[in-house]
């Protein structure tokens, strides 16, 4: 038996499925298909706790096949042969999980997966119900074909998965499946965390990191980061991933794109991340705390809005910072104080960071995963 095996709490009963429980995760390329499916997937594959295939796998596999000429990867051939390779993986799996499905063919599949006895489980994130009209995705969740599968997702489930408490009781009391917490997990040991060089330079980097999504949240930057510069020269301010209009050609004021497994390269060299949020339910019901903790991973000390997702793990003072979400005001006496005081970074820092080995990698929680889809299966 694999070392990994012996410190996982893993039942009697649990037992017999050790190396023999089969799981397959059909997720998508996104940052939330990378922490809720694919780092799972991983992490069970690694250890051999489970046998375990993902998505990624079936469009590799596919993109791959000799016989299919690189410009007919989009093709009808193309989908048709990745559609039976999704197909085959169901039918060899003991329990399917799907990420957040709110499409006819994703429901299809998992109404496929029912049909042949697998155990399916829905893993959401995100409070889509409550988007705010100034998300991107509004009109996807708007529509009553796509709202209306994710719905249907959900009821049909043998179990959901989400990220806090707060998401979990309102799936539970709206669609009367049984949800459960699995924490967002980083996958820190990876190449990509462990290759980078985070040494800090002799400015000041502040930054900011997420998608269009969060155009909402950002609102308050418009008037911070003019101040921030103005007020600190030797300081300067970076996007990585979306950058807002308003932001474009000023002085030392830089933007990044990138694959969101390259974050922690796009970031090694900040300083202080900044995280705010609205207060509108599809944060403060939705949100996780994720952004502090990849933050922690690249020696970033975290800044984020006193709301709900960042209550209780992240101290205030002791592995990072809090501000009032829409006063502006209190994000500049916390920035500033975190500017000036290099040491007191430097503390924040190394007790976030901390508490992240300690308690958020994928490969330290495996066996929480194990132990959810092993109890489907036995019952």
């Amino acid at each position: 038996m694999p070392k990994e095996r012996t410190a996982v709490g893993i039942t009697p009963e649990q037992v017999p499925l050790l190396g023999k429980l089969r799981v397959y995760f059909i997720h998508d390329s996104s940052a939330c298909g990378l922490y809720r499916a694919y780092l799972p997937c991983l992490s069970l594959r690694e250890t051999g706790l489970a046998q375990a295939l993902s998505y990624n796998d079936d469009l590799e596999a596919c993109s791959h096949n000799p016989f299919l000429p690189p410009q007919a990867r989009l093709s009808r051939i193309y989908l048709e042969m990745q559609a039976e390779r999704v197909r085959q993986s169901i039918q060899w799996a003991d329990v399917v999980v799907f990420q957040r499905m709110g499409t006819d063919e994703g429901l299809r599949m998992a109404k496929l997966a029912r049909s042949l006895g697998k155990a399916v489980v829905h893993e959401s994130d995100d409070m889509c119900e409550a988007i705010e009209p100034d998300n991107p995705a509004y009109w996807f969740w708007k529509q009553e074909s796509h709202l209306g599968a994710y719905r249907e997702s959900f009821r049909m489930a043998d179990l959901v998965t989400t990220t806090n408490e707060r998401l979990a009781e309102f799936y539970q009391r709206s669609y009367g499946t049984k949800a459960i917490v699995l924490p967002n997990m980083l996958d820190y040991g990876a190449q990509r965390w462990m290759g980078v060089d985070y040494s800090k330079g002799p400015g000041v980097i502040v930054g900011w990191m997420g998608s269009e999504s969060h155009i909402g949240d950002i609102s308050i930057l418009r008037e911070l980061v003019p101040w921030l510069l103005g007020e600190f020269p030797q300081t300067t301010f970076e996007f990585c991933g979306f950058v807002p209009e308003w932001a474009v050609g000023l002085d030392r004021v830089c933007g990044k794109r990138g694959d969101i497994r390259k974050v922690p390269t796009m970031t090694a060299k900040w300083d202080i991340g900044l995280a705010p949020i609205n207060d509108v339910p599809f944060n403060v019901i939705g949100k996780s705390d994720i952004k502090a903790w990849e933050y922690a991973l690249a020696g970033i000390v975290t800044l984020a809005s006193d709301l709900p997702p960042y209550h209780g793990s992240l101290v205030h003072g002791s592995t990072g910072m809090l501000a009032k979400w829409n006063d502006v005001d209190d994000w500049k006496r916390k920035l500033r104080e975190l500017i000036s005081r290099p040491f007191l970074r430097q503390r924040l820092v190394a007790n976030a960071r901390d508490w992240v080995v300690k308690h958020r990698t994928s490969r330290g929680n495996v066996g929480l995963y194990f132990r959810t889809y092993a109890d489907l299966v036995r019952k």
